[in-house]
């Protein structure tokens, strides 16, 4: 989901944080939008091994082929020449370290329309990808292992590869987070810097049960991974300073301020320069926004700032007008929906948020980074500051079913929204996750063959 473009990205950015607070603060649709980021891996139907940018059946030929489909997303992203992403009206395709694609939805005003496109390009994108001789595969993680997933041909990652390979035993897994992590991301609209401050609070007081009730990437390539969220696991090591939870946001008296704070002291990665991508070896990027001027003299630009916090990846971050919730794994292929109905229902209504607020307070930031750290590995068996997790989750869950109630009862979601809640209860009454299902079809029936999980990850057209 992507915000209007703005009139004129490469205007002088505000040199300080009051100016970065007053862009940051106003609303991207004036109202209350949703929208999804989808991630898929790309897998070669031959051997099942991730596809390849190159060749006729290659990323870049599916990119092509979707554009000459006449689908939605005409518009080409070129670098260097290559195609690397496909955009259109709002949407968009964009390309991951490890090759996989990225589906991002229009801003939508409520779950049905929503997932009315979702299923439209799912079904697009596999459609096509079988032509080429593709799969489409959902989950928390490509079902491969790293030496086994390319890396894309995009500069960006060239440079996040060498910071995080800079920061030793704190960015371990960042190549397992950029190669092969899947997941579902929704965006949310906010009305003011107020209303944004509050859905951010809520969205890292929530990140532990929601990593924990939607938790599915128990497998490392072919093999049990010995955790229920492996996605969650590699993004807690690859980068403290940008990942995880942000402290001063999360305070019950935190406002829109403290973000921008975080924001403009996390350590550059990289600035961008025509088409090039110039490492920063985390260099200060307010330093740079006060002098209104980069060392080599070129001023520092809205753009610039875009671009920085484009490198932020927390489990909740603001962008321009929206919230991005990034909590969660990628689910299986007929559980999607469920991720935006959570968060819609939780956020999207006030007695929600009122009641959600009272049953997530309590734990100080430490019991929430033990939870942060717990629910990797033991999802609905961690604990929430002394409380099981499985009450927490399913406490939520009943917050978000009345909030998701209230908007059909009001006339702001169809009743047929209300369905896309029905995987998530039917685990939690069973007290289970995607992850341990997967896990006892693996253990059983599947006989621990990989093509039996690849074929229950697999997007059908």
């Amino acid at each position: 989901m992507h915000p209007p473009d703005p009139a004129d990205p490469s205007a002088p950015a505000p040199r300080s944080a009051d100016g970065v607070l007053s862009l940051l603060g106003a609303s991207a649709f004036g109202g209350r939008r949703v929208g999804l980021e989808l991630e898929t891996g790309v897998l070669r139907a031959s051997d099942g091994t991730p596809a390849r940018f190159d060749g006729p059946d290659g990323i870049e030929a599916l990119l092509a082929r979707l554009r000459d489909e006449g689908g939605p997303w005409q518009e080409e992203v070129r670098e260097r020449g290559r195609l690397v992403a496909l955009r259109g009206g709002g949407a968009s395709l964009t390309l991951e370290p490890g090759g996989q694609l990225e589906l991002s939805t229009r801003a939508r005003r409520d779950l049905c329309s929503l997932a009315a496109e979702v299923r439209e390009g799912l079904a697009r994108m596999a459609r096509v990808a079988e032509d080429l001789d593709l799969w489409l595969v959902g989950g928390g993680l490509q079902p491969a292992h790293s030496e086994q997933v390319p890396w894309m041909p995009k500069a960006r990652y060239a440079v996040m590869r060498e910071y995080f390979a800079r920061l030793g035993d704190a960015g371990r897994l960042a190549h397992t987070m950029m190669q092969r992590t899947l997941s579902v991301q929704v965006s949310l609209d906010f009305v003011d810097a107020e209303d944004a401050a509050e859905l951010l609070r809520l969205a890292f007081w929530a990140a532990a049960p929601a990593t924990a009730m939607f938790a599915a990437s128990p497998f490392d390539g072919d093999d049990e991974a010995g955790v229920l969220s492996l996605r969650a696991m590699a993004w807690r090591r690859t980068d403290p300073a940008r990942s995880g939870e942000v402290a001063g946001c999360a305070r019950p008296e935190s406002t829109l301020r403290d973000w921008v704070d975080y924001a403009l002291d996390v350590p550059m990665m990289f600035r961008i320069r025509g088409e090039e991508y110039l490492p920063q070896h985390g260099a200060s990027f307010r330093r740079v926004l006060e002098a209104g001027r980069w060392d080599d003299g070129a001023r520092v630009t809205v753009e610039d700032l875009w671009n920085h916090m484009s490198g932020i990846f927390t489990d909740a971050r603001i962008k321009r007008g929206l919230v991005e919730l990034r909590s969660t794994d990628g689910q299986l292929p007929g559980d999607v929906l469920s991720v935006p109905a959570f968060w819609v229902g939780l956020l999207y209504d006030a007695r929600a948020r009122r009641e959600a607020a009272e049953l997530l307070r309590g734990p100080d930031a430490n019991e929430r980074e033990e939870a942060l750290e717990d629910v990797g590995r033991f999802a609905l068996s961690a604990s929430w500051g002394g409380r099981p997790m499985i009450d927490v989750a399913r406490g939520l869950l009943e917050v978000a079913r009345g909030g998701l109630e209230r908007r059909v009862a009001s006339g702001e979601e169809a009743p047929e929204a209300l369905a896309f809640l029905a995987p998530l209860e039917r685990r939690l009454r069973q007290g289970r996750t995607p992850a341990e299902e997967l896990l006892e079809a693996w253990r059983g029936p599947w006989r621990r063959r990989r093509e039996r999980l690849v074929e229950a990850l697999r997007f059908r057209p």
